[in-house]
């Protein structure tokens, strides 16, 4: 990934197609590149499964989604947390 993003930006600046075009669209592409969150490996920040009870009558399966539901509702309304994994 470390030479990846390099190379794409390099790719931009030389390519022909994008030169018979208008400036903006090139600019545009670079602004697009720069955004770029590189999210190969392991999330910044770990889910918390703690609240889930693990028992032989209960499926975890319920535990999880609950989990889930209570951290959209918290969620909603705030600003979208770009490191987050989905």
């Amino acid at each position: 990934m470390d030479k990846l993003l390099p190379r794409l930006k390099n790719l931009l600046a030389t390519t022909s197609r994008l030169a018979l075009d208008d400036r903006r669209h090139q600019k545009a592409a670079e602004e697009k590149l720069a955004m770029f969150r590189n999210k190969i490996g392991y999330p910044e920040k770990w889910r918390d499964y703690s609240s889930i009870k693990v028992s032989r009558t209960a499926l975890v399966k319920h535990g999880a989604r609950d989990v889930y539901e209570r951290d959209y509702i918290q969620q909603a309304g705030q600003a979208v947390d770009e490191k987050e994994w989905t």
